[in-house]
């Protein structure tokens, strides 16, 4: 019987594999090697993200609006261009079966990730779009997603023949699973980067007109931002929190106040410091100030 990491890569080679049971296989060896991340990067390109993402993950299209005079695609054309890179910056978030799905029809054209009805508004106001903008991606994009993930378990699984780590039948010996704990670090997958810029997350939708969708985006209001940190800085001597908490507050306000005013400033970052703030309050119990800072936080953020 032939070794599941040799099997591994033969259904890696093979086009005709479906990613999903691709991946099926390379879950099984991650399980049976113990190799938590991996295992956890597997899971998340079957499952979808819930946190951040690998590169190839982070893709550009087009901001667009459709023009129903004319039922034409029409560009949304931006002031800066640093918001016109921001805005057409999006993050995929969904497990590969969807995308597979979605790009199984090639009778459709590119594919559109809409925004959510704030961010419509914004961007109608800020581009003097009079329709409802969404981002045009490429449908090859989209394919190197999925090709990225092939390639990936691949390339892991070639690492593991190299290091003598085969498998016989459906197991592996003691001597292979004490081999790929030592190289563990060798075989992660390219998991928790840092983005940067400003980078939104959503779905995608074929590219049909007139439909909606929803999602989670990252786009905040800076003006907004500035006067709660000024809150925030006022009203923390009265949320009675321990030193150590106040210390972790502090800290997150002065990276906020930093990326505020920085010409590039990364939102992802202001949002988890917003985010640690409202943590931290929400374990200070009968704090009428703590609700306050809480119940801020989550209107600016949305949640």
């Amino acid at each position: 019987m032939t070794g599941l990491v040799l099997e591994l890569q033969r259904a890696a080679m093979d086009s005709a594999t479906p990613l999903t049971d691709l991946l099926r296989k390379a879950l099984v060896v991650a399980a049976k090697l113990n190799l938590a991340q991996f295992k956890s990067w597997v899971e998340s390109e079957l499952n979808g993200y819930q946190s951040e993402l690998p590169p190839y993950r982070v893709i550009r299209g087009r901001v667009v609006a459709w023009n129903p005079v004319n039922r034409r695609w029409m560009p949304c054309v931006f002031a800066h261009d640093d918001a016109a890179e921001a805005f057409s910056t999006r993050r995929v978030r969904q497990g590969v079966a969807s995308l597979a799905a979605l790009l199984a029809d090639e009778t459709k054209g590119d594919l559109l990730m809409p925004f959510n009805a704030e961010m419509e508004y914004k961007l109608m106001h800020d581009t003097n779009c009079p329709f409802p903008p969404t981002v045009m991606v490429q449908r090859s994009d989209t394919q190197g997603i999925l090709d990225a993930v092939r390639n990936e378990v691949l390339q892991w699984s070639l690492k593991l023949e190299s290091d003598g780590i085969l498998g016989d039948g459906m197991s592996f010996s003691p001597q292979e699973k004490e081999a790929a704990s030592r190289i563990a670090a060798a075989l992660a997958p390219p998991i928790n980067i840092v983005c940067v810029g400003q980078v939104t997350g959503s779905q995608f939708q074929q590219g049909t007109v007139g439909s909606t969708q929803s999602g989670s985006f990252s786009l905040i209001d800076l003006q907004a931002v500035s006067q709660l940190v000024h809150n925030l800085k006022t009203k923390l001597p009265d949320c009675d929190l321990a030193d150590d908490d106040e210390r972790a507050v502090e800290s997150d306000i002065a990276t906020i106040e930093a990326q505020v005013s920085s010409p590039r400033p990364k939102m992802e970052i202001i949002n988890e410091c917003l985010r640690s703030v409202s943590s931290i309050a929400e374990g200070t119990t009968g704090s009428i100030v703590a609700a306050e800072i809480i119940e801020g936080i989550k209107k600016l953020l949305g949640d």
